[in-house]
């Protein structure tokens, strides 16, 4: 039997949206995260985020090959979410692998938006964290598919809102403020002098917050022994 699959470039979009609850894996038990894409032995990965177990990506990974229907349908789509080491190699934080062959049954042939569990590479049933992700497969002479943003409900609530105002730099202001000392008494000062009085330099400086000497006062106590 043929295989009805077309021969000929096939592209993949990966597109990383976010980042929850990732196991954390060096001393300070967080992260400096970015995610491996890996489709037809082509491998790109996303910007790294540092310090981190939750975060936003929004990165686009695209990949493109030419390959027969079979071929294509034989590929895996690798996912591996990578802590950056400066000294040594990255290691894995969690994993997930998508088949080809699935992903050509679905609708479209895409997963919109969608949160999926990391596996631990270390293995058993623990989760390493979450991930939120789309994936588009688009055949040869094929297009993929339009969305408009309002689909997503999730990016739309009031919860990620305010995420995304609380990551965004914050606005620095600076006030104008007016400093007094005033100096009411001072004793058991040591004789610095060989006279019989001591004497005690007060000194106030106002500045600027670029430096400018705005106001300088110094005045002389005098103490008899």
């Amino acid at each position: 039997m043929l295989n009805p699959l077309p021969n000929g470039e096939w592209t993949v979009r990966v597109n990383v949206f976010e980042l929850r609850n990732l196991r954390g894996v060096d001393i300070s038990e967080s992260s400096d995260t970015f995610v491996f894409a890996t489709v037809t032995v082509i491998t790109k990965k996303t910007g790294r985020q540092q310090q981190t177990l939750t975060c936003i990506a929004n990165q686009l990974l695209f990949f493109s090959s030419v390959r027969t229907g079979l071929e294509f349908e034989d590929e895996k789509i690798d996912i591996d979410i990578m802590d950056w080491n400066r000294t040594g190699a990255s290691k894995q934080i969690g994993v997930y692998t998508v088949d080809a062959k699935r992903m050509l049954e679905l609708p479209a042939h895409e997963i919109y938006r969608t949160w999926f569990a990391l596996q631990d590479p270390r293995g058993g049933k623990r989760r390493a964290g979450f991930i939120k992700m789309s994936i588009i497969v688009v055949p040869p002479v094929g297009s993929p598919p339009f969305h408009d943003d309002t689909e997503d409900t999730e990016e739309l609530s009031a919860g990620n809102l305010l995420k995304r105002s609380v990551l965004k730099t914050p606005k620095i202001s600076y006030q104008d403020w007016a400093l007094h000392i005033t100096i009411g008494w001072a004793d058991m000062l040591p004789n610095m002098v060989s006279t019989g009085t001591a004497m005690l330099s007060v000194g106030m400086l106002l500045t600027t917050l670029d430096g400018k000497i705005m106001k300088q006062e110094y005045s002389l106590l005098k103490r008899r022994k």
